[in-house]
């Protein structure tokens, strides 16, 4: 009975000696939000999650598109963001009530994110862009990137934003541009880079 209790543990300590470095003992905790109507995609990464924990638990630029077209914000922190992110590709909908008085808004296509647009100490991998020229992406929701790395461009012109916008200590690699835009509360970005030819 003894020498089967210690080849057991004998295997089980080679196991653990067999996994890569960091396996047996990670750390690192993921939170979600359940699904629903109206709800955020959320994903919040612990600050204890190595580097390919983050690359494993990705979230991809399309799940970001489908939320905003499901009429949800998003709310993601200490993630990796995949692939590019092309917000023209959101419906045609009507200016909201909010800006129904400003005559200088009216007669564009307008696309909306209806909710709120965290990303908050993360890596965006790929381009965000709102590419239209004949409308507006009207921004409804409060809208941080704190801390956040966007490695390629960020375009986010004709951009109406309703609510605060935050960048603080974001860092934009490659050129972002925010021509045309509105803050209509206000743009606070401290401790904030931009590429070249922002």
């Amino acid at each position: 009975m003894i020498n089967r209790i210690c080849a057991w543990a004998l295997m089980g300590g080679l196991i653990i000696l067999w996994l890569p470095p960091g396996v047996a003992a990670s750390n690192c905790q993921l939170e979600t939000s359940p699904s629903g109507p109206g709800v955020a995609l959320t994903r919040h990464l612990g600050i204890d999650c190595s580097e390919q924990e983050r690359e494993a638990r990705a979230v991809d630029a399309i799940q970001l598109l489908q939320a905003f077209k499901e009429g949800k914000g998003v709310d993601l922190e200490g993630v990796v963001i995949r692939g590019d992110l092309s917000l023209d590709l959101l419906p045609v909908g009507r200016l909201p009530p909010e800006l129904e008085g400003a005559k200088d808004l009216q007669g564009f296509e307008v696309r909306l994110i209806p909710g709120s647009m965290k990303i908050v100490n993360s890596v965006v991998r790929g381009a965000i862009r709102y590419g239209s020229t004949q409308g507006l992406l009207v921004v409804q929701g409060p809208v941080s990137f704190n801390g956040t790395r966007f490695e390629q461009v960020v375009d986010l012109s004709r951009s109406v934003f309703l609510q605060p916008v935050t960048l603080s200590g974001a860092q934009f690699l490659r050129e972002s541009y925010f021509v045309q835009g509105r803050f209509l509360r206000g743009l606070y970005a401290e401790k904030t880079t931009f590429g070249p030819h922002t």
